[in-house]
């Protein structure tokens, strides 16, 4: 090969870049100057921009937002879990008081005692997908949690179960699921 040869080699490598396999002259541009940068800015030989490794930077960046992504994913927020373990809580309270009014008293205090916590029980079913993604999730266990409160008022004033737990209990799962960690836990992506 001639020295100049090899110069014209160079000059052609300078004024060419590859995207993609595609190979790119800067007379295909209109002749427009090139830097010897390829079309989305990286060197010719795909790797540095000002002299920066583009290749690790990203690698990097894909690491860290995989390790974050991970720890934020799985940890559901305190009042979530809060909101979960009051309504699953309440809905155990149902089934002790249901069942104690059978063994005490017969299959007919029981079923008047299991009607007032029918809407608790549905919220405690409800509860148990809390670690789904979905604002129909969150949406249902509000509203039901509103019912049980309604549903549950009579007994205070006839003295049966679940008195004031019903009320209460409702409340505190409406305020808890009301908070702005629960909106982000159940609607990740939403506004």
């Amino acid at each position: 090969m001639s020295e100049t040869g090899g110069a014209e080699t160079e000059d052609a490598a300078a004024d060419s870049a590859k995207v993609d396999g595609a190979e790119f002259h800067s007379a295909e541009f209109d002749g427009a100057e090139s830097d010897g940068r390829g079309v989305d800015g990286r060197g010719a030989d795909g790797r540095e921009v000002d002299g920066v490794d583009v290749d690790a930077a990203v690698a990097e960046a894909v690491r860290t937002a995989d390790a974050d992504a991970a720890e934020a994913d799985w940890t559901m927020p305190g009042s979530v879990r809060t909101a979960q373990v009051v309504a699953l809580g309440m809905a155990l309270i149902g089934l002790v008081c249901t069942g104690a009014a059978g063994w005490l008293s017969g299959g007919r205090a029981a079923l008047i005692t299991s009607l007032s916590f029918i809407p608790t029980w549905l919220l405690g079913l409800t509860a148990l997908g809390f670690g789904a993604v979905g604002a129909g999730i969150r949406v249902g266990a509000i509203l039901l949690a509103g019912l049980a409160m309604l549903w549950t008022v009579p007994s205070i004033a006839i003295g049966r179960p679940p008195g004031w737990l019903g009320p209460v209990g409702s409340v505190i799962v409406i305020v808890l699921l009301f908070r702005r960690a629960a909106r982000d836990w159940f609607e990740p992506g939403g506004a």
